[in-house]
């Protein structure tokens, strides 16, 4: 019964890590407002966006949320140059 109840925490929080995920990609990078229907670009776009919402979480030196983050990283290479390390 406790291995039951140890499991079942377990799995509360890989669903809620994963509504976590869901939501700041679809409220920071717009995931779902984007059709993609054409071979694999649906999977490398969703690669992509992981991608970019990692490097923008991991940038620490604005402290605005995700989606000015990457409105900062549109408007200025320089800010950009930093988000991917270059």
């Amino acid at each position: 019964m406790l291995r039951y109840l140890l499991d079942m925490d377990v799995n509360i929080f890989v669903v809620n890590n994963n509504n976590e995920l869901h939501w700041k990609l679809n409220v920071g990078l717009a995931e779902d407002a984007y059709l993609v229907t054409r071979g694999y670009a649906n999977q490398n776009l969703a690669t992509l966006r992981k991608i970019v919402l990692k490097l923008l979480e991991r940038e620490t030196t604005s402290k605005h949320g995700i989606t000015m983050k990457r409105l900062q990283a549109a408007l200025s290479t320089k800010y950009l140059r930093k988000v991917v390390g270059f």
